[in-house]
């Protein structure tokens, strides 16, 4: 109930910051060929989406693209990229408000949200922009609650969705979705941005599962080469620790259900460090402050505990030059997928595919507990399996021949 409070408090605050946004028009014509494409969710969900980016460069070169994204990523291709704080608009009207006013001045002709429609916030935030055409994706919500609130939400914008054009993908909340694909997210966005690109340029061919025809498939995120330096040279100085001569672990994530146990993390940190010879790097943020002192004690030897001592550029930078990744299913390994770093990671056999099974095949593997279903099947992942894994990505080259797997033939 207190997870349902808290949703529809963060849902209905933003329709305060877009009634106010109303006492402020632009005056600036609308730019046809001018388009805004907000980005949301976690880091991860955010690293993700940038499957979009590939898109946008191989079809979209002759449209003004701007990014709207909520962290300090880097993505390639866009004209432009703003940053907004994703928890204050979702909080403080006023701020919400502003913040629209100065996104109306660009006169964005159309606007594009990387999240569904019973996620309110975003295509609320799309529409107070004023745009001639606000595209958005539809998907089955997770629950009936959701599914409530986002009927009671539509009803104050009666005049307003006509701007709005849903389209409808399949998701892992459905009873059933075709047997060739599985609605993972980075299958998901790379089929709403191909359905937008088919309607602005009719011409372009879809293959059968509706993506476009000879796209690149990938995950990206760009680096500041000095930034880059600099930090690497700080490693150094301060930790004596030299690119590809480390592991990255990360032990926590957003929702607990998804940790692998701590002890079984230092297992494998152990057979990294004793029979690889990688210097072991812990990160992460509040979530993994009290499951670093447990690691600590099952390690029992030297490691460089980076938790809470991170930025986002420079964790970015710390994955980017690690030989390998060990994680649980978070934005640890999503970002290491987008530099093509090897990546290990222990998963719940349970709702596969959402956020995982996708990435480099060879260098980048989710591992499960094929005997159990659920979160029971997670925390009984013996770590030799884990290791074994490792050993096989370790043993394989990321070669520039080898595909992005988009989605799963379930």
């Amino acid at each position: 109930m207190k997870q349902k409070i808290k949703l529809a408090i963060k849902t209905f605050v933003p329709l305060i910051g877009y009634f106010l946004s109303k006492f402020k028009r632009s005056k600036n014509q609308k730019i046809d060929n001018r388009i805004l494409i907000i980005f949301g969710g976690g880091i991860g969900d955010v690293v993700k989406r940038s499957i979009i980016c590939e898109f946008i460069k191989q079809c979209l070169n002759d449209f003004e693209v701007y990014y709207l994204l909520p962290y300090k990523l880097k993505f390639p291709y866009a004209k432009e990229i703003l940053y907004f704080d994703y928890t204050k608009a979702k909080v403080n009207p006023f701020y919400f408000a502003k913040l629209s006013e100065n996104l109306k001045n660009f006169g964005f002709s159309k606007v594009i949200i990387l999240l569904p429609f019973w996620e309110n916030f975003l295509w609320t935030l799309g529409l107070s922009i004023e745009p001639k055409t606000l595209y958005v994706y539809d998907e089955t919500p997770p629950g009936n609650f959701e599914k409530l609130l986002n009927k009671i939400y539509t009803r104050f914008f009666v005049f307003s969705l006509n701007k709005m054009k849903k389209i409808r993908v399949w998701s892992y909340f459905d009873k059933t979705f075709p047997q060739n694909i599985f609605p993972s997210d980075v299958y998901k966005q790379s089929f709403f941005i191909s359905q937008i690109i088919k309607e602005l340029k009719p011409d372009v061919k879809l293959n059968k599962i509706g993506i476009i025809e000879n796209i690149e498939y990938r995950t990206e995120i760009e680096i500041n080469e000095e930034r880059e330096k600099n930090f690497l040279e700080e490693l150094s100085k301060n930790h004596k620790l030299i690119p590809q001569n480390y592991a990255v672990i990360g032990l926590g994530s957003s929702s607990e259900q998804k940790n692998w146990p701590v002890e079984n993390f230092a297992k494998v940190s152990k057979y990294l460090k004793e029979k690889k010879g990688l210097e072991i790097v812990v990160v992460g943020g509040k979530e993994s402050k009290e499951k670093v002192e447990g690691f600590e004690k099952f390690f029992g030897k030297s490691f460089i505990n980076l938790v809470l001592k991170t930025d986002l550029e420079s964790l970015c930078i710390l994955i980017k030059n690690a030989k390998l990744v060990v994680a649980n299913d978070t934005s640890f390994i999503h970002i290491g997928i987008a530099f093509k770093v090897p990546t290990t990671c222990p998963i719940m056999n349970s709702y596969l595919g959402v956020d995982s099974l996708y990435g480099y095949e060879k260098i980048n593997r989710w591992v499960i507990n094929e005997n159990e279903k659920g979160p029971e099947s997670l925390k009984r992942l013996p770590p030799e399996r884990v290791i074994e894994t490792i050993e096989e990505v370790l043993h394989l080259e990321i070669k520039e021949k080898d595909k992005f797997l988009l989605f799963y033939n379930a």
